[in-house]
């Protein structure tokens, strides 16, 4: 996946902003996303690119599953009862 509002370190994960179009031709941003690169998986969402890229730096020391994390470990879990 590539967007113009990809960070632009090299590594395993990124952050990709979510914009909106607003009418006086300027974009908000809506959130971010940690995504992982092998992949194409969103690990996490955020409110501000600070936590998202913080969260991005420590995935990138070796937090998590270096790169390859498995879908099911981001699912959201089951409800008993």
């Amino acid at each position: 996946m590539y967007s113009d509002n990809v960070t632009p370190e090299p590594g395993k994960y990124y952050v990709l902003g979510k914009p909106t179009a607003k009418p006086e031709g300027v974009f908000q941003y809506d959130g971010f996303q940690v995504i992982e690169r092998a992949t194409d998986q969103v690990i996490k969402q955020f409110y501000t690119f600070d936590e998202a890229h913080k969260f991005r730096k420590a995935l990138q020391a070796g937090q998590a599953f270096d790169g390859w994390t498995p879908a099911f470990i981001l699912q959201p879990s089951p409800r008993i009862g």
